[in-house]
């Protein structure tokens, strides 16, 4: 099954998104559903049923810090042969989510996952289809200044992503939840 973690968001942060994204309507610009909008950690690929447990169980030995807050701001692009693929809002406080994600890479490494090269917390908002790099830019610059309301990050989720015609379907396979300073819930 093909797997990653990740921190989902909360429902009123992907209403100001999906606000957000009609502003960014246009033709060849690919708006995410909300219920899939989240904050990827670690794309771990196709997993089998041992492999998942093993992921479970190093997932429960996680010690993050206690659930902290962050907003997303600072809408960006990704490209591909110079040309504009994905818009996304950057996650603040970058450095409490990188000490996750620096924890979970080590982790993970004992089980042949490798260090992602280049790692920038991050809400994947839309997809483009389109090669108008300019028109896109532009709006983007329109949206510099947006910035969500702050939301707790308090949970860590080992998700199934199945493929569809009508795009990815997520499942929740495991939630570590973030009670207090370097405690998560037991197995």
């Amino acid at each position: 099954m093909r797997c990653f973690i990740a921190i989902d968001l909360p429902d009123s942060i992907k209403e100001e998104i999906k606000e957000l994204q009609r502003n960014i309507k246009e033709k060849g610009i690919k708006n995410i559903k909300a219920e899939n909008l989240h904050i990827t950690l670690k794309f771990l690929g196709n997993l089998n049923e041992r492999e998942v447990k093993r992921i479970k169980n190093e997932l429960h030995l996680l010690n993050p810090k206690e659930k902290f807050k962050i907003h997303l701001e600072n809408p960006g692009v990704f490209t591909r042969q110079n040309i504009i693929r994905i818009i996304w809002l950057g996650a603040s406080k970058k450095d409490d989510i990188l000490s996750i994600k620096n924890e979970l890479d080590a982790r993970l490494a004992k089980h042949g996952f490798g260090e992602d090269k280049k790692y920038t917390p991050h809400v994947t908002i839309a997809r483009v289809n389109t090669g108008n790099n300019e028109k896109v830019k532009n709006r983007i610059m329109q949206l510099k200044d947006f910035k969500t309301s702050e939301f707790f990050i308090d949970a860590i989720k080992l998700k199934q992503s199945t493929l569809t015609p009508e795009g990815s379907l997520y499942k929740d396979l495991e939630i570590i939840k973030i009670h207090r300073r370097g405690s998560t819930a037991p197995p």
